[in-house]
C-alpha cells in the first residue's frame, strides 16, 4: 500500500495517519453482530436500529444509510475472530497508538499519527471510510 501511495505522492511517504472509525460505527457493528448471533434475520435489523439510541443521534440519517450500504455487507465478511474483537473490549485507538514506533520503524517513516474520527481534522472526506478493525490509512 505504501508503494502505491508513493506513486501518487511523487516521492517517499513521510507520514502515515491511521484514523479509527467513530464510536457509533463500533456500536452499530456490535448491535448487528449480537442481533445475528441471537438468531435475528439481518433484513429486519433496520427496525431494531430505528428503535436504538443510534436513531436519536444527530447523524442518524448517515447511520441508517451506512448500515444499508456498508455495514450490512460487512457483517457477512467478518470472520468469527473479527466479530469477537469488535464485540470485545479492544480499544483500537489505544492498541495502534502503542504500536506507532513499530509501524514507523517497519515502514521507514518520519511519523505515524493515530487519531479517532471524532478528533481528526482531515477535511478530505477520506476518514469516512474507516470501519471497526479497518482504520483509514493516509500516507503523506
Amino acid at each position: 500500500m505504501k508503494s502505491i501511495a508513493e506513486r501518487h505522492l511523487d516521492g517517499a511517504a513521510k507520514t502515515l495517519t491511521l484514523t479509527i472509525s467513530p464510536a457509533w460505527k463500533r456500536t452499530l457493528a456490535n448491535m448487528a453482530i449480537e442481533f445475528v448471533n441471537d438468531g435475528g434475520n439481518v433484513k429486519s435489523f433496520m427496525g431494531v436500529l430505528k428503535q436504538s439510541e443510534l436513531a436519536e443521534l444527530e447523524n442518524s440519517g448517515e447511520i441508517f444509510g451506512f448500515w444499508g450500504k456498508k455495514m450490512l455487507p460487512q457483517i457477512f465478511k467478518w470472520d468469527d475472530k473479527s466479530k469477537m474483537l469488535i464485540s470485545g473490549s479492544m480499544d483500537e485507538l489505544e492498541l495502534l497508538s502503542k504500536r506507532k514506533d513499530f509501524l514507523k520503524s517497519e515502514l521507514k517513516l518520519d511519523d505515524v499519527i493515530v487519531v479517532s474520527s471524532e478528533e481528526s481534522t482531515d477535511q478530505s472526506g477520506r476518514i469516512n471510510s474507516a470501519m471497526p478493525l479497518s482504520p483509514t490509512i493516509i500516507y503523506a
